[in-house]
């Protein structure tokens, strides 16, 4: 259902949050010397730093959490080792596959990274009180939960 008061819909609204927030995140990357990351590759990075403390992870597993192909998840853990973001080892436990591995070059822009999201972050929130901020975030989930088949 359309409201008649509404001057624009609100996925339109989202969009031009998001291009906003994605060009911060640019600006941003570059200012930390971090311009060769784009934003999957900040993603992926802080997917392996979180589910390698659990157990070995290789490519398939950031493909199958990316929810992209085997080229695509190959061409990005190419280019975060090319940065040396990420390195890969022999599985210990299977020595078919390789395992990646965060490097300390990783951790330390995945450091970078979440203390700027977090500016950007602040940022978005300026002005609003926690009750809004809460109110915004329960609508925004209650939006993806519509938008869900």
């Amino acid at each position: 259902m359309i409201h008649e008061d509404r001057p624009l819909y609100i996925g339109g609204l989202l969009r031009e949050l998001t291009i906003a927030v994605h060009r911060n995140i640019g600006v941003e990357l570059s200012e930390h010397e971090l311009g060769d990351m784009k934003g999957p590759q900040s993603m992926a990075l802080g997917y392996l730093i979180h589910a390698s403390a659990q157990d070995e992870i290789y490519v398939k597993d950031l493909e199958k959490y990316m929810k992209i192909r085997k080229s695509t998840a190959s061409e990005l853990v190419s280019r975060l080792e090319k940065n040396g973001y990420v390195k890969t080892e022999k599985s210990q436990k299977d020595g078919r596959l390789k395992r990646l591995i965060v490097t300390e070059e990783g951790h330390e822009a995945h450091d970078r990274i979440l203390q700027f999201l977090q500016e950007i972050d602040d940022r978005l929130v300026e002005g609003l009180s926690k009750e809004e901020v809460d109110t915004f975030v329960n609508l925004l989930n209650r939006l993806i939960q519509n938008m869900l088949p």
